[in-house]
């Protein structure tokens, strides 16, 4: 998604080595990819917790 909105979607500095992403809301990026982002970002969480304590 960076590719696809330079200077919008960026890496993270504090945390890039996990992959998370900063972006501009302000319009810079349409809302359908925010909530992809959005999503992957959930997704991510989740798969990192161990299973007992996922969501059914």
């Amino acid at each position: 998604m960076a590719r696809r909105h330079p200077g919008a979607v960026t890496v993270s500095a504090c945390v890039g080595r996990y992959g998370w992403n900063a972006a501009d809301v302000a319009g810079r990026v349409p809302g359908n990819e925010v909530r992809e982002l959005v999503d992957a970002c959930c997704d991510a969480v989740v798969a990192a917790l161990a299973r007992s304590r996922r969501p059914s």
